[in-house]
């Protein structure tokens, strides 16, 4: 699957992404509590830097609740 066919705002596609990185992820855990942007707890193949988990946030030219158009570049 080519990258660009990606949507990093949905957890398996962030962990097809992330597969040949150091952040390779058994999962994408969707962290809740914001309404800007996609969060997610990553659970680490290896661990980076001696954590086992990190989280990862992306932005969307909308929030991720839906509805509010929001600038990249604000985020």
């Amino acid at each position: 699957m080519s990258s660009l066919s990606l949507d990093l705002s949905k957890a398996p596609d962030v962990v097809t992404f992330l597969a040949d990185t150091p952040f390779a992820c058994s999962e994408a855990v969707v962290l809740t509590g914001g309404l800007a942007n996609f969060v997610f707890r990553l659970r680490l193949l290896q661990p980076y830097d001696g954590f086992q988990t990190v989280v990862l946030k992306h932005s969307k030219p909308w929030s991720a609740t839906g509805g509010l158009e929001l600038a990249i570049q604000r985020q």
